[in-house]
């Protein structure tokens, strides 16, 4: 009896580090949240139940998964300086999470909508970044890249709503 209590003790413990360890190596960093999450929170609330009442009128298996993502999402404002001073308006993890987007003062300022439905086309459909609508690469994408491309999807998400 006593044997069996300290095994199970023993996989308890090395499941535990085995997973906290796993979490570190996948890149997984916990970000903490921007200084003004307070007073922006409500304003991403509002832009997040703006988009899911546009998208009750669009019925599409697409669209579907798009709305579960929108309402299931935990949305974090971060702080975030691009090493290469790219601006990143948002960004998701999906090896670590596939509820976690995190949302930059750039992206809160740019164009919320447009970042939220983007971030939701990664986790809900594994899209890719191929090109972003701002890059000259954009207008040249050409089957899948174009079909699995994320900012394709949301371009064609805001156009119908």
């Amino acid at each position: 009896m006593r044997v069996l209590i300290v095994f199970d003790v023993l996989c308890l413990v090395f499941l535990f580090v085995q997973s906290y360890t796993s979490y570190q190596t996948l890149g997984c960093p916990r970000y903490t949240d921007h200084p003004l999450t307070g007073n922006y929170s409500l304003h991403i609330e509002r832009h997040r139940w703006r988009i899911l009442h546009r998208l009750q009128r669009m019925h599409s298996p697409l669209v579907s998964k798009i709305k579960t993502c929108m309402a299931s999402m935990k949305i974090h404002m971060v702080s975030l300086k691009h090493p290469k001073n790219h601006i990143v308006l948002g960004f998701v993890n999906t090896r670590c999470s596939n509820t976690h987007v995190y949302v930059t003062m750039e992206g809160v300022s740019e164009d919320l909508s447009g970042t939220l439905i983007h971030e939701c086309t990664h986790l809900a459909l594994q899209s890719q970044d191929y090109a972003y609508i701002h890059n000259t690469r954009f207008k040249h994408l050409r089957g899948p890249h174009r079909q699995h491309n994320a900012d394709s999807i949301t371009k064609v998400i805001q156009n119908n709503y």
